[in-house]
């Protein structure tokens, strides 16, 4: 029987195993399977193709599974979400994973298109007017994509993850991120923890709107996988990936599913109980990061079954949890402190090729300038984020490397965390000199970047420009911002307001 391709495109991951194409008949899931270098094929009715792939761990016996799905979500329904989208002012606040700005807006949480999402931490919509200004473009998404989630997508996860689901999986979460120069252009690589299952859809084609983009690996090699518009990839939380867009802009629209009809928040300590009984180093890493969400779970005990987990993991010859051992000891986290150890850890897992613990070992070594950034250099080669600041730091300081304020930029700019963005204001504010401008539109921009992302000090900075323009109503919200990050004054400062406020009102009555 042979291949009837519609449209074949090159999908651009070296894998294990690429020649696997299922058919899904009107019958159930029929399972024909083929070899072939381009498994990626659309289809005028969803699901008829679908291309499984399986990565190899080269450390230890162990396989990854993602599936792709061509074509799923119509061209017009791609732009849809994107014009509706790029109306609003996207989410900034920290990215869990690294720290940089989210670049992100939620579409829904848990179902919920307002309750659920007033409670993240850290988001636009923890303020009522934001929240109900945001409510027309979700309600419009909700009607255009809910036929797509619930008679397309659900249905096929319950298919192919059936033992695992059990008739409760459910799209719990849902988003949409954006990539681009100026903004964010990477995602460090990581497992999603909190989903059993993932979703990603790509509203933008590779090679066309952007290069590089959602990409596997085994903490090695990227591997990058060239959607095209429409196309989704679907996989568990054993993938480690990430995003490297290397240029261009990307757009994607993300659903996490758990096995809850209602979303539970413990549902991710059951998972993966068979491979953590197994000693599967993968599984005892992704149960570690879980193992809090246990109901009834003290903190401290939590903290102690996390670093037991993870030491399994690492001396099971995983080099993620050698690193992350080495950070509990050298924090004292569920174990006693101990520096000797931590970088014992640290110089395992750097051994075994591991980006982040050159970095960690770079800490070690601030009192030698050279040999620290030496080690963040190395780290930020092999793929390491963590170093990105430091080496802004060095380049700004001239600290262990010759004083360079466009290296400095373009660290931080890589970087692109809150902290990083705020220096780059800086760095513009600076005199004039031989080597470098002092550009105060470029500042200014820098700073309305930092105070966007929740800088603290941008955002007094920000409130202190508006003020001295004659704008207290646009100051306001800054001065609110900065005082939710921890400034003093700002706190100050709304403090005396709230009671000249109090006092006016009682002399009016």
């Amino acid at each position: 029987m042979g291949c009837n391709y519609l449209s074949a495109r090159l999908l651009y991951v070296n894998v294990f195993l690429l020649g696997c194409m299922k058919t899904v008949g009107d019958n159930g899931m029929d399972s024909i399977y083929y070899q072939f270098s381009s498994p990626n094929v659309t289809s005028n009715s969803f699901p008829q193709v679908m291309a499984p792939a399986t990565i190899n761990w080269k450390k230890f016996t162990r396989t990854s599974q993602f599936t792709v799905i061509p074509g799923v979500v119509p061209i017009s329904v791609s732009q849809s979400i994107k014009d509706m989208v790029s109306k609003l002012s996207l989410d900034q606040d920290p990215d869990s994973v690294d720290g940089a700005p989210t670049f992100e807006f939620w579409l829904e949480q848990g179902g919920s298109l307002t309750e659920s999402l007033a409670k993240v931490h850290g988001k636009p919509d923890t303020d009522p007017e934001v929240l109900k200004s945001r409510l027309p473009t979700r309600e419009a998404l909700q009607k255009l994509l809910t036929p797509i989630v619930n008679k397309q997508i659900t249905p096929l996860v319950h298919k192919l993850y059936d033992s695992q689901c059990q008739g409760e999986c459910t799209a719990c979460y849902s988003l949409v991120r954006r990539y681009r120069e100026g903004e964010r252009r990477t995602h460090a690589a990581h497992f999603d923890i909190q989903a059993l299952v993932t979703v990603v859809f790509s509203l933008g084609s590779a090679g066309t709107d952007f290069e590089g983009g959602l990409y596997v690996t085994t903490g090695e090699d990227k591997k990058y996988i060239r959607l095209q518009e429409g196309d989704a990839v679907m996989h568990q939380s054993d993938l480690l990936h990430g995003v490297e867009v290397l240029s261009g802009e990307r757009w994607s629209w993300i659903i996490w599913y758990k096995d809850s009809s209602t979303c539970s928040n413990d549902r991710p300590a059951y998972w993966n109980q068979e491979e953590v009984s197994a000693k599967d180093p993968i599984a005892l890493f992704l149960h570690a990061y879980r193992v809090h969400m246990t109901p009834g779970i003290s903190k401290e005990t939590a903290q102690q079954e996390k670093f037991q987990l993870l030491l399994a993991s690492a001396e099971l010859g995983f080099p993620r949890a050698m690193n992350d051992v080495g950070t509990l000891y050298n924090t004292g986290a569920g174990v006693e402190l101990n520096e000797t150890t931590a970088r014992f850890w640290f110089q395992r897992a750097a051994n075994e090729g591991h980006a982040d613990a050159f970095y960690n070992e770079g800490l070690f070594e601030l009192e030698n300038p050279d040999r620290a950034v030496e080690l963040f250099q190395i780290a930020a080669k092999l793929g390491s984020r963590e170093p990105f600041y430091n080496l802004g730091v060095a380049f700004w300081r001239g600290a262990g490397v010759t004083q360079n304020m466009s290296e400095a930029v373009y660290w931080f700019k890589q970087d692109g965390t809150a902290d990083a963005l705020y220096a780059i204001a800086q760095i513009y504010k600076m005199p004039s000199s031989d080597t470098w401008p002092h550009e105060e539109s470029e500042a200014k921009l820098w700073l309305a970047k930092a105070a966007e992302s929740g800088h603290a000090d941008a955002c007094v900075e920000q409130a202190m420009i508006l003020l001295n323009g004659g704008n207290p109503t646009e100051a306001l919200p800054w001065i609110k911002k900065a005082a939710e990050g921890g400034n003093v004054e700002a706190q100050k400062y709304l403090l005396a307001v709230a009671r000249q406020n109090s006092q006016r009102t009682k002399s009016e009555l």
